[in-house]
């Protein structure tokens, strides 16, 4: 299918741009539409160690789509969100990745520690106008809540950003010291929370293998309220060669897994993803996309071995 997507625009002869972005929701850096191609997943034995991209089917979950939505006004408020589903997330993940330790990982975004983000275009429209009205400051990353993200392709951490988030979580979460360690991966955990399979606004994932590292990366410094995160954006002068994937209808009964830091450099460290608009789905009355994302830190102790195989990690995928 064809679809247009934001890269950056970057020139070889200028240093790495960092490009800040301010409380207004748009990003200050240079977009262009490119015109690509993305494939359906559920077609291909994508695996989250050697494609850094899987669909893991049949894992249900016990929250209803309301319970996504009680946010709780700090990281000690037990909400049914909280309480049940990250234990529910990091169980999947741990179980289906045979790690040794996972914790979620606080969202930097966010002024309330969130660890996760609930994306809803209409709330976070009804939000952002009450606060224009009333005179508020407000971004669309406000309360863990957001619009899906069709602004720009990026990965969640650059390199330096996940070491600094590595030594952190073993600082102060870890049970055992970073000499224990044989191999740390940051875990992006995607879930549709609605009953109705997505249509609109869906996930596109770009495979790691067309990605040149020396050519296509853009490091950019986000400033938020309260914090800052740096990522990779992509650049725009290779996109004919990219691959991109989707997984067309997901379901509230699978978890869309994929990676954004791996210190095993014999697998791919991350994937660059954004929504996307499907230009062929003209259904207006069809629900909009509702989903969580949760991103976990997956430690692997150094008496195991370093790298899992493949065979253990073949995708399911259902939808064929």
């Amino acid at each position: 299918m064809e679809i247009e997507l934001l890269y950056d625009v970057f020139q070889e002869e200028i240093p790495i741009p960092i490009a800040p972005y301010g409380d207004d929701i748009e990003n200050q850096q240079i977009k262009v539409k490119k015109k690509t191609y993305v494939q359906n997943g559920y077609l291909e034995a994508l695996n989250i160690h050697e494609h850094g991209i899987e669909v893991i089917p049949n894992v249900k979950t016990g929250l209803k789509t309301e319970d996504f939505y009680n946010m709780g006004n700090s990281l000690d408020e037990e909400t049914t969100l909280r309480k049940i589903y990250y234990n529910e997330i990091c169980t999947i993940v741990k179980n289906h990745l045979k790690c040794d330790f996972v914790c979620p990982i606080p969202n930097t975004h966010f002024g309330n520690g969130s660890v996760h983000t609930v994306r809803n275009l209409q709330y976070a429209l009804d939000k952002y106008k009450n606060a224009q009205i009333t005179g508020e400051k407000y971004d669309i990353y406000d309360g863990g809540i957001s619009a899906p993200l069709l602004g720009g392709i990026h990965t969640d951490y650059a390199s330096t950003a996940a070491f600094d988030l590595e030594n952190q979580m073993v600082n102060n979460i870890y049970p055992s010291g970073k000499e224990d360690i044989s191999r740390f991966v940051l875990i992006n955990a995607w879930r549709n929370i609605s009953h109705f399979p997505i249509k609109q606004d869906n996930l596109a994932l770009l495979q790691p293998k067309y990605v040149n590292i020396d050519k296509d990366l853009v490091e950019v410094a986000l400033t938020f309220k309260n914090t800052s995160v740096r990522q990779y954006h992509l650049n725009h002068l290779n996109h004919d060669k990219h691959k991109w994937t989707y997984f067309p209808d997901i379901t509230k009964d699978e978890l869309l897994i994929f990676k954004q830091w791996d210190t095993d450099k014999q697998y791919p460290p991350f994937v660059f993803h954004t929504a996307f608009k499907d230009q062929t789905f003209k259904d207006k009355t069809y629900p909009a996309r509702e989903s969580i994302e949760v991103r976990i830190g997956c430690f692997w102790n150094i008496n195991k071995k370093k790298s899992v195989s493949s065979s253990s990690s073949g995708s399911s995928n259902s939808k064929l």
